[in-house]
């Protein structure tokens, strides 16, 4: 499973600027509460945190960051928080020694780590960053019902997705890569919206694990659509696939290189969540146990991946 990793500066940005919200509507916390928070960060939402259990709850914050945790402990002790206590333990390897009411994750995470969840009482309610490969991330508000989690995806915008430049596919042999055509628009398929209600992505992003996208050239007549493999298990060298746009085209370049063809893998998953009847992102949700993570449709029953 892959598991946490930091936030790009962008979201880094949001959720020092935006925890006020994302704490009082999602998680919720009530005096007494026993709060778990990953990534300290400046310690700013654990003293929020703190403030709102009160004098009988208190507040465990994870960071891995020896620098970051320090400087957060003297923050948070001059701010006079007697009931915040900052933990440096990379979060994967964290054991609950005591039961938590509230679980509050502030860094991104492709795989929900179990672990955590676990350090939740029976009833107690998460929410965390989910932010795969494609697209913007997803909060997720997450119950634990014994030996498994259970939540929906909350509908507020998406976590953007990391900025910058993306380094071009790998340099492979001519053997080793394949063309066809296409005829379903790569536009359509790679302008995935970071909104309220686009849940395309979401199916995706379950559907075709690890594959990255990035659309250059929109709005400019030609455009390229790529798609490339990411990922701790991502062979080496990865796959990846380009898509070239043609004004008036009627079919569409493909290039694939790689064990796995990306573009099929993704257009299967955009033609599923199509024949779905194109459901919005808050009908879906997540169940996570032990053995890992499932992708549903308006009930845990109805597992789309």
């Amino acid at each position: 499973m892959e598991g946490l990793r930091r936030a790009d500066p962008v979201v880094e940005g949001r959720r020092e600027a935006e925890p006020v919200a994302e704490i009082g509507e999602l998680l919720g916390p009530l005096p007494g509460d026993r709060v778990l928070e990953v990534g300290t960060g400046s310690g700013r939402t654990a003293c929020l945190l703190a403030e709102l259990v009160g004098p009988h709850g208190r507040v465990v914050s994870l960071e891995a960051d020896a620098g970051t945790a320090g400087a957060a402990t003297e923050r948070i002790a001059g701010r006079g928080f007697p009931n915040v206590r900052v933990v440096r333990q990379d979060a994967l390897s964290f054991e609950a020694a005591e039961p938590f009411d509230r679980l509050h994750v502030r860094v991104g995470m492709a795989g929900i780590p179990w672990n955590l969840l676990a350090a939740l009482r029976p009833g107690g309610l998460a929410v965390v960053p989910w932010c795969p490969a494609w697209g913007p991330g997803h909060r997720l508000t997450l119950i634990r019902l014994g030996r498994e989690a259970v939540g929906r995806i909350d509908t507020t915008p998406g976590i953007p997705p990391p900025q910058g430049p993306r380094p071009d596919p790998p340099a492979r042999a001519r053997t080793d890569v394949r063309r066809y055509a296409t005829r379903i628009n790569p536009l359509t398929v790679g302008h995935a919206p970071g909104s309220r209600t686009y849940g395309g992505g979401v199916v995706i992003a379950a559907m075709a694990p690890g594959v990255h996208h990035d659309l250059s050239g929109e709005g400019a007549g030609r455009a390229t659509l790529r798609l490339h493999e990411t990922g701790s298990g991502a062979p080496v060298p990865p796959s990846w696939a380009t898509v070239a746009f043609e004004p008036d085209a009627d079919d569409y370049e493909v290039t694939v290189s790689g064990k796995r063809d990306l573009w099929e893998e993704v257009t299967s998953a955009w033609m599923y969540w199509n024949s779905l009847g194109r459901p919005e992102r808050g009908r879906f949700g997540m169940t996570v146990s032990r053995d890992g993570q499932e992708i549903w449709l308006d009930k845990p029953s109805h597992i789309i991946a």
